[in-house]
């Protein structure tokens, strides 16, 4: 009876101890949502959490409120390291660039116009990178 009373013990001590380090990794999504046993790399977390913000801005951008987006939000995806890392190119960073350049005109000038050179530009890329959320990108269009 002793053994198993430890035992209860030591196993809820791993089990919090394991809950309590799994939420502070900082990461909002530690697993693919498309398959629960693959971790997610930072930058697909960086670029869903990205796609659900618009998601959830665009009934007010539908209403012609269109405001400043979060640049550090969208800027992380320069130093978040990607799925593979062939990924990591000249290529990949050029695109980065072009598309932080299209925010930064968003932010001076929020309208339909660049909002939606803004999501052009996440098409562009991801028609060279991970083809998987196009469809769901191009949905943002306004």
């Amino acid at each position: 009876m002793r053994n198993k009373t430890l035992y209860l013990w030591v196993s809820a001590g791993c089990f919090l101890a394991a809950c309590t380090f799994s939420c502070q990794s900082g990461s909002k999504r530690a697993y693919d949502p498309n398959n629960p046993y693959l971790p997610s790399s930072p930058l697909a977390a960086v670029m869903r959490e990205m796609v659900e913000t618009l998601e959830k801005e665009k009934p007010s951008r539908a209403k012609g409120e269109f405001l400043p987006m979060d640049k550090d939000l969208f800027h992380e995806i320069k130093t978040a390291t990607p799925t593979k890392a062939s990924d990591a190119s000249l290529t990949f960073y050029g695109m980065a660039d072009g598309f932080l350049g299209v925010l930064d005109t968003y932010n001076q000038s929020p309208n339909q116009v660049h909002y939606n050179a803004l999501i052009d530009a996440c098409v562009s890329c991801h028609q060279n990178f991970c083809e998987g959320p196009i469809t769901r990108i191009k949905k943002l269009k306004l």
